[in-house]
C-alpha cells in the first residue's frame, strides 16, 4: 500500500514537469526566443537558447520516467538520477529564467519544488 502511495506522490509532482516539457515542444520558437532575452542568453546567438530548451525538454520528460521506473523496480539509481535531473533543471531555471528574488512567485515555487524533490531523494534511502 505504501508503494502505491509513493507512486501516486511521484506522479503528482511529475505531471508538472511532463506538462511543462510538452508545452516547450509545442511552443518551441516562442520559448527559445523568450529565453534569448534572459541574462546570459541575450548576448548569445539564438541557437544557444534553442539548445538549452532542447536540454530542458529532455530533462523534463525523461527524468520523471526514470523516477517512476526506479520506484516501481526498486532501483534507487534510476530514481536518484531522475530526481537529480529535475533538481538541476529547476535550479538552473531559477537562476537563468526567473528573477533571483523571493518576490518573484516563479522563484518561490521553484524553491518549494526543489525542497520536495530533495525530500523525495532523501526519503528514498
Amino acid at each position: 500500500m505504501l508503494d502505491i502511495i509513493k507512486i501516486i506522490c511521484v506522479l503528482m509532482i511529475s505531471i508538472m514537469f511532463i506538462h511543462s516539457g510538452y508545452n516547450k515542444i509545442i511552443s518551441f520558437d516562442n520559448t527559445a526566443t523568450g529565453l534569448n532575452t534572459k541574462m546570459i542568453f541575450n548576448s548569445l546567438p539564438l541557437i544557444f537558447s534553442q539548445l538549452a530548451i532542447i536540454i530542458c525538454i529532455i530533462l523534463e520528460l525523461v527524468s520523471p520516467i526514470l523516477i517512476l521506473y526506479g520506484l516501481i523496480k526498486k532501483d534507487k539509481r534510476f530514481m536518484i538520477a531522475g530526481l537529480a535531473g529535475l533538481i538541476i533543471f529547476t535550479v538552473l531555471a531559477s537562476v537563468f529564467y526567473h528573477k533571483f528574488s523571493f518576490e518573484d512567485n516563479g522563484m518561490l515555487k521553484n524553491v518549494a519544488i526543489v525542497g520536495a524533490l530533495l525530500f523525495i531523494m532523501l526519503s528514498s534511502y
